[in-house]
């Protein structure tokens, strides 16, 4: 079972290299932001003026971020993170081999696309449209909204400031995009790409695993301890209970929306299932293995011995 470890471990690094940067990259965003809005125009009782001179001020602000955000080490970091789509592939092919025949050439082929296809979204997300999109046009929603209305300098200061940097209970603008569009994208691609294999090659068994924090969501911690899964128990996880634990009840709460574990994507089926795990920036995998891993005693349970 070692190899689970080196793809858990090859995905966390490739993660960790990338959004280690996050925080550096997010003060310099803000000191900025300050810098540049510091010449503010302002009335005799502290509003923000509706003037030219402000309005020059907030043109130039995509400029000044971009320059900011976009550095040669930003650029290099994001490559690193974009080449790591390979390694983490291989690390999973080794995975399988172990234990298991090629998949089909039609199933190679489509993981190739797959590959494709992850590694330009996430450099479209990591890239000048995304984040312009959804950092930087927000950082001058806020300033336009605050020039047109006459709103008061310093809230502008406290909303800019509660909005780049974050506070206990909420993560800054930047960190936010890049774990909900980066870091989960890798995430899911990880099991998208491990799971297209396990159903080419006919596995049936899952055990779900990845590191606990204080974070984790209730349902993630019940199937950590449950640790292995049958492909039948799906539904059972999702909608009824883990191992006797009630699916939405005070032990594993629910969105009162979807009627899903909290945190889990709305769209969440018993088909996706294995590839969005917990849901957003979920660090937990469904990880496909060999019957003869999981304990007899579980798999007796579902008549699978001799099989």
């Amino acid at each position: 079972m070692s190899s689970i470890n080196k793809v858990l471990t090859t995905v966390d690094d490739s993660i960790n290299g990338f959004m280690d940067r996050v925080p550096k990259i997010q003060q310099s965003i803000y000191k900025e932001i300050i810098s540049l809005t510091k010449d503010l125009k302002l009335d005799s009782r502290g509003n923000i003026r509706n003037t030219i001179d402000n309005y020059r001020i907030l043109s130039n602000l995509r400029t000044r971020l971009e320059k900011v955000i976009f550095t040669d080490e930003y650029k290099k970091y994001s490559k690193d993170l974009l080449k790591s789509f390979e390694k983490i592939d291989d690390v999973t092919k080794e995975y399988f081999s172990s234990f298991a025949t090629s998949p089909s050439a039609t199933t190679t082929e489509i993981l190739k696309i797959l590959r494709q296809e992850s590694i330009a979204r996430t450099a479209m997300y990591l890239g000048e449209s995304g984040v312009n999109v959804n950092v930087i046009g927000k950082v001058q929603e806020i300033l336009q909204t605050n020039i047109t209305s006459g709103g008061s300098y310093s809230d502008f200061q406290q909303s800019m400031s509660d909005f780049i940097t974050g506070d206990k209970e909420n993560l800054g603008a930047f960190e936010k995009y890049t774990k909900t569009f980066v870091v989960d994208g890798i995430h899911t691609y990880n099991r998208t790409y491990t799971n297209l294999i396990a159903e080419d090659l006919g596995l049936e068994w899952y055990t779900y695993t990845g590191s606990l924090l204080e974070t984790s969501r209730e349902w993630c911690k019940h199937m950590v301890k449950k640790k292995y899964v049958h492909k039948s128990e799906l539904n059972t996880i999702l909608y009824d209970n883990v191992d006797g634990v009630d699916i939405c009840s005070d032990e594993i709460p629910c969105n009162s929306k979807t009627k899903l574990p909290n945190g889990m994507k709305k769209d969440t089926t018993v088909y996706n299932l294995p590839n969005y795990a917990g849901g957003w920036n979920c660090g937990h995998k469904f990880i496909p293995v060999d019957e003869e891993f999981v304990p007899v005693s579980i798999r007796m349970k579902f008549k699978l011995i001799g099989k």
